[in-house]
């Protein structure tokens, strides 16, 4: 069996080392410009605690897998969401309204001025839009419904489809094109595409190596949970019972996840989860 060469970045240890840390933010910077327009480049990014509080202690915590700013306050949310979730759509756009509310001062005068909140969401095993059609990239602004007029440009969402992107090694034209080429096959590469010839997919590549054994250890923790994850989803569906909801509660529960995740899995309450 050929030993993996390098860290999943779907999953949730080998995406933080390759883009969450501090001194490997030179990797999400590229990957961002890639995803903005020309006149919106990024030049440095600082990070966050990826866990937002509510407005006051009773409200939930949301918990992103990057948070970060640009040099001018914009806000950067990225995500890695491997399988399908109710309200998906409706849970991204309660993301941006959180960092929306957020930039507000608690007893002085606002006057709404608030910095760009842009949503980074990349599907690793389903699609937003079904089976018919095999677009993978949907950028999403507010626009004006007759004309396409882009109305108000500091809500944005961007949605990935890795399902939907088959690209080859040898289709690959845009830095676009070969990040996500990455992101999808670079667990199942024994070395470096051939085309990969700018210094930062080199770079990428070699801190993307598994060095240790503590982090092949780590790597295959994090894909057991995964697939464990993924077949307790699947057989709750199958099955579409309120017992295979709380069997997957209580199968997510003793894995780890914490109540916010397994709640967003199942659609469970708090207390639900807790009796588990």
């Amino acid at each position: 069996m050929e030993i993996q060469r390098y860290v999943n970045p779907l999953l949730d240890y080998g995406f933080k080392k390759l883009f969450g840390q501090e001194s490997n933010k030179r990797f999400l910077i590229a990957f961002l410009n890639e995803l903005l327009p020309g006149n919106k480049q990024i030049a440095d990014l600082q990070y966050s605690n990826p866990e937002n509080q509510g407005e006051s202690q009773d409200k939930r915590i949301v918990i992103f897998d990057v948070l970060c700013h640009g040099k001018d306050g914009e806000v950067f949310l990225v995500e890695i969401q491997q399988v399908k979730q109710d309200y998906f759509k409706d849970r991204a756009v309660y993301y941006a309204a959180r960092q929306i509310s957020s930039q507000s001062e608690k007893g002085r005068k606002w006057e709404y001025g608030y910095k760009a909140v842009h949503v980074i969401a990349i599907l690793g095993k389903f699609t937003l839009e079904g089976k018919d059609t095999n677009k993978y990239f949907h950028d999403i602004a507010l626009r004006d419904s007759m004309s396409s007029k882009e109305f108000y440009d500091k809500i944005r969402f961007v949605f990935i489809e890795l399902l939907n992107f088959t690209k080859s090694e040898n289709e690959l034209i845009t830095g676009l094109d070969k990040w996500l080429f990455a992101l999808k096959h670079m667990s199942q590469l024994t070395e470096i595409p051939g085309t990969f010839n700018e210094e930062i997919f080199k770079d990428f590549f070699k801190t993307a190596e598994i060095l240790t054994d503590m982090e092949r250890t780590q790597e295959e923790i994090q894909q057991k949970i995964e697939w464990d994850h993924y077949a307790i989803l699947q057989t709750a569906k199958r099955e579409g019972k309120q017992e295979g909801k709380l069997e997957v509660a209580s199968n997510l529960k003793n894995l780890g996840f914490s109540i916010d995740r397994i709640k967003a899995a199942t659609n469970l309450s708090d207390q639900q989860i807790k009796q588990l």
